[in-house]
């Protein structure tokens, strides 16, 4: 190991520039909807994000997945499915659409999802703090009281009885001495770099799915127990489609293609002959942000040769253009904090069903493989699993929730979390918690589960 050097800072004063019962840090789909709950809940409430808007990952294209059960009950509602409504009313989204492969979708227009996000937030009276940076909880004796951050004011610091870590890599649980687990690089999921496509011929493509239906997955055990039919492309405009493993082979093998992935995934998007695509995918730590700005590097080199790619081996991509790429590569795995509670595959496996369940998940475990290449589907469950409010509360530190894909839960049960639906629901209840505790005076840990869920309940969260 190198030699570290080191530089010694001055002692400063840091102004205390707000005085909140919540703190949330990360305006991500998990990060905006706690701050949307806590403050409907009666909490003054203020949610700090790097860049300048709500949405995080969903304002690339990336659909949500699921709010159901493999028996298509709805097992997400509450402010989540309130998104979605709004959303639709404006035209911006065709609501929940079933799928053999996914369970259900929902797709919609990436800025309509900015533009409604921040808009609940307003009407919840969210304090709204954007282009900041959170430096490091303000923590004594395993206590955290608030935040420190850092943008073009400078650096200060906000006080805050109950502090939501939303960040999506548990920056400030770690940083508050947080035990946590994260695999080695080599092993951790690839991430992708997200990008849209204009003036594609969707019909084209059905029509090719029809003709070649040896163009849909087949490879694994799970793909083979749900099956797309090529029927399925014929009744429905909106669709995700994973295949065609010919035309990527037949390009990989011509030397037109060299990307990670060896598989088509597009998302159909609600505006005509628009489309989202998951195909550019890079080995990184997402947590480290040396790894980090690599790998925006390398997945923008991936997204050219992918749109290459489908413009000349994808029928129905003859004519298209690249509309737009992400903000930020999307990163499916790196720390999982080690709470009162880890979900396990086992959990996954048998709909496991919870005391202190505060949001449901129907999803399965999604694992894509380390090379990058190909998906592991580890099967899940039917009726859904409930994800326990023990999984949101870090050990070793007081005042504070984490929500998102960095919950207390093993690899496995994360492949299956860290879904944005579940990540919402996830979030109303680490928002609806906190205002709770701030109300009360208490820690997060030492809340009334029962009174959680009963309020939950009340307010149209479903678990």
């Amino acid at each position: 190991m190198e030699d570290v050097k080191f530089i010694v800072e001055p002692q400063r004063e840091t102004a205390v520039i707000m005085d909140v019962d919540v703190a949330v840090a990360g305006g991500g789909p998990a990060g905006f909807v706690s701050a949307i709950a806590a403050a409907r809940n009666g909490a003054k409430t203020v949610l700090i994000e790097r860049f300048n808007f709500l949405g995080g990952m969903a304002a690339t294209g990336l659909p949500f997945l699921t709010f159901h059960n493999l028996l298509h009950e709805q097992i997400i509602k509450g402010i989540p499915q309130e998104l979605v409504d709004r959303l639709v009313e404006i035209g911006a989204s065709p609501g929940h659409i079933f799928c053999p492969h996914h369970v259900s979708f929902t797709t919609f227009d990436p800025e309509m999802l900015k533009y409604v996000a921040l808009q609940m937030a307003e009407e919840a009276g969210v304090k709204l703090l954007f282009h900041t940076f959170v430096a490091c909880p303000i923590i004594k004796d395993n206590v955290v009281k608030g935040l420190i951050v850092e943008n073009k004011s400078g650096r200060q610091a906000i006080l805050a009885k109950v502090v939501i870590d939303a960040t999506g890599d548990a920056d400030l649980a770690v940083a508050a001495g947080a035990p946590y687990e994260k695999r080695e690089v080599s092993i951790l999921q690839p991430g992708t770099l997200m990008f849209r496509m204009g003036n594609v011929d969707v019909d084209k493509i059905r029509e090719y799915i029809v003709k070649h239906p040896e163009s849909l997955p087949t490879e694994t055990e799970w793909e083979k127990q749900r099956i797309w039919e090529p029927k399925y492309f014929q009744e429905n405009k909106k669709f995700i489609l994973v295949g065609l493993r010919n035309l990527v082979k037949e390009a990989r093998e011509k030397g037109d293609y060299k990307s990670l992935q060896d598989f088509v995934i597009l998302i159909t998007l609600p505006r005509e002959g628009e489309v989202a695509i998951n195909m550019a995918k890079v080995i990184f730590d997402g947590s480290n942000a040396l790894s980090l700005s690599n790998a925006e590097l390398e997945g923008r080199k991936s997204v050219m040769d992918v749109a290459n790619f489908l413009k000349t081996y994808v029928p129905g991509f003859e004519n298209s253009y690249l509309v737009d790429t992400a903000h930020h590569i999307g990163v499916r795995e790196t720390r999982r904090i080690v709470g009162d509670y880890m979900l396990t595959k086992e959990d996954v496996m048998n709909d496991k069903k919870f005391d202190d369940g505060i949001a449901m998940c129907g999803y399965f475990m999604d694992v894509h493989a380390p090379g990058g290449r190909q998906q592991h589907f580890r099967g899940g469950a039917i009726k859904g699993f409930d994800i326990p409010y023990r999984c949101l509360v870090p050990r070793n530190v007081e005042n504070l929730l984490v929500a998102g894909r960095t919950i207390s839960s093993t690899f496995e049960a994360q492949g299956a979390i860290r879904i944005m639906a579940t990540c919402m629901a996830v979030g109303q209840a680490a928002g609806t918690a906190a205002a709770l505790a701030a109300k009360e005076g208490i820690t997060p840990r030492q809340l009334n589960i029962q009174r959680l869920r009963k309020t939950l309940k009340e307010q149209g969260a479903y678990f």
